[in-house]
């Protein structure tokens, strides 16, 4: 190679770069930003929408920044002693003459539908829903789920159960032959 291409070469080189040491301050690694989501934060990273027939053959949880919508008409089959937890946002949106209905996939009762506390103040309603074949109903554990025209039919042990300063809003409830209807877990209620 001769000098005059010697040249251009590490000009060309130097040129190359130049341009892009400006560009490498601009590299974001996806890992630091996962460990900085602030868990307070109620925009949803992913929503996930299930229709048609879901059938779960362990449980699922609803992750702190994603958001599950489950339309009207949709059955959710549960296996035995599996549960759908809630620690993002749940939007249940049945209607009158098509609810969702949670119920057994195969055999034995399946834990219900259970709100982690990191699901407080993200907006999760439940609306027209009808839980079937289940040990527990609803269990929330210090979050704030607004829940309308739900029916729980024969719960094994209770159809809504509260715990650490749990705070929902619960209208136009049905609970057919449980053990319990509502069991509060927090001396706030004045109950044991």
């Amino acid at each position: 190679m001769d000098d005059v291409n010697k040249r251009s070469f590490y000009a060309l080189l130097m040129f190359f770069i130049l341009a892009i040491i400006p560009l490498s301050g601009y590299i974001v690694e996806t890992d630091s930003l996962e460990k900085n989501i602030d868990s307070n934060d109620v925009t949803a990273r992913a929503q996930i929408t299930w229709s048609g027939v879901i059938e779960l053959s362990q449980s699922y949880t609803v992750n702190v920044t994603d958001e599950l919508v489950i339309a009207p008409c949709t059955i959710v089959k549960l296996s035995v002693e599996n549960r759908l937890f809630v620690e993002g946002r749940l939007k249940i949106s049945g209607d009158q003459n098509c609810p969702v209905i949670f119920s057994k996939l195969n055999t034995g009762l399946h834990h219900g539908i259970q709100f982690n506390s990191t699901s407080a103040n993200r907006g999760s309603t439940i609306d027209n829903l009808t839980i079937e074949d289940s040990v527990y109903g609803v269990t929330i554990y210090g979050s704030n789920p607004l829940i309308s025209n739900i029916s729980i039919i024969n719960p094994s042990r209770v159809g809504i159960d509260l715990f650490s300063g749990a705070n929902p809003i619960i209208s136009d409830l049905y609970v057919d032959q449980a053990g319990r209807g509502v069991s509060y877990s927090d001396w706030r209620y004045g109950l044991g």
